[in-house]
């Protein structure tokens, strides 16, 4: 279950079913059926090439290999074959990494030739994020220090920094289209933190809620100028990442407290949809420039919403 990387397309992998949709509107548009069973499936932009990974060990869809395949002429292109188990892939309009145990290796789109292989922290799920937009590629991972440090790699600069983003295991990152602004969630799903991710500076402490809650996703806008999250509860939450955040997004009425906690330092969701029940895993993407948000659930559920960009608030379903 992933977006593409702009938000016009999402892919959902059940069993050996690979389903595309287009996100405006929502409609299915291509379904492929594969010989065993998918353990996940990526998009490449809008173009008909996917990677997929197999769950088992039945050939040619097996846990340990990344396979590419074209939608419209219905075979595999190619494969790339490592010794342990494939657990994600983040990718750029120019390269991908492939996250296996605590390696990352890194290819040329272009060409599929490996270009780097980076030591990372090994985690239980992919931790791993890489900007989608033009100029610098971007590339964000846990730090082989451990699972609060997220190391960052800036291709176009040759730049490497090490942030301390989280006092705990950091379960969830986000890297902005542009590269430059980084999103770390940690396991309890309370706090995001929003850094520049050129310098490490700490530019946003954010406040999904007062109760851990797992965060399963996050995404920009874009712009910059937004973040949406998504955890384990019937909110999405929109906050405002701008400059002028600090202004915009919602503050606590006991802020004057912030010596004391942090808690009251922090700065809560600007906009948010709040849905009956809770659907399962929840991803979200915003569709490419508009101010829609894009909501898909492991439950079969799809749907999008708009949001104020100048008042926020609570948002109403646009399409499901």
């Amino acid at each position: 279950l992933s977006f593409n990387q702009t938000g016009s397309c999402l892919i959902v992998s059940n069993s050996n079913l690979s389903k595309i949709f287009q996100t405006s509107p929502i409609k299915v548009t291509h379904i492929t059926t594969f010989e065993a069973e998918i353990k996940f499936a990526a998009m490449i932009y809008e173009t008909p090439y996917i990677f997929v990974v197999g769950k088992g060990s039945q050939p040619p869809l097996i846990s340990t290999k990344l396979m590419l395949w074209n939608n419209s002429a219905s075979k595999f292109l190619g494969e790339f074959v490592f010794d342990d188990e494939v657990k994600g892939v983040a990718i750029a309009k120019t390269m991908f990494a492939v996250y296996v145990n605590d390696n990352l290796f890194v290819f040329r789109l272009s060409d599929q030739k490996k270009i780097d292989t980076i030591k990372t922290f090994a985690t239980k799920r992919s931790i791993l994020t890489i900007s989608t937009g033009e100029g610098d590629c971007v590339l964000a991972y846990v730090d082989p220090q451990g699972e609060g440090y997220i190391a960052v790699k800036n291709y176009g600069t040759a730049k490497n920094i090490t942030i301390s983003a989280h006092k705990t295991p950091v379960k969830v990152i986000q890297l902005s289209q542009n590269g430059n602004l980084l999103a770390t969630a940690s396991e309890y799903g309370t706090n995001i933190h929003v850094f520049d991710s050129n310098t490490g500076e700490l530019l946003h402490k954010l406040r999904a809620g007062s109760k851990p809650k797992e965060i399963h996703s996050m995404a920009f806008h874009v712009t910059n100028n937004w973040l949406v999250v998504t955890r384990k509860s019937k909110t999405v939450h929109i906050f405002n990442t701008s400059k002028d955040a600090a202004s915009k997004n919602v503050r606590s009425k006991l802020s004057v407290l912030k010596a004391v906690t942090n808690y009251f330092d922090s700065q809560w969701s600007f906009a948010k949809y709040k849905m009956k029940s809770e659907l399962g895993v929840l991803i979200a993407a915003f569709r490419g420039e508009e101010f829609t948000v894009l909501v898909a659930s492991d439950v079969g559920k799809v749907f999008s919403f708009k949001f104020d960009p100048e008042n926020g608030g609570t948002c109403s379903i646009e399409e499901e």
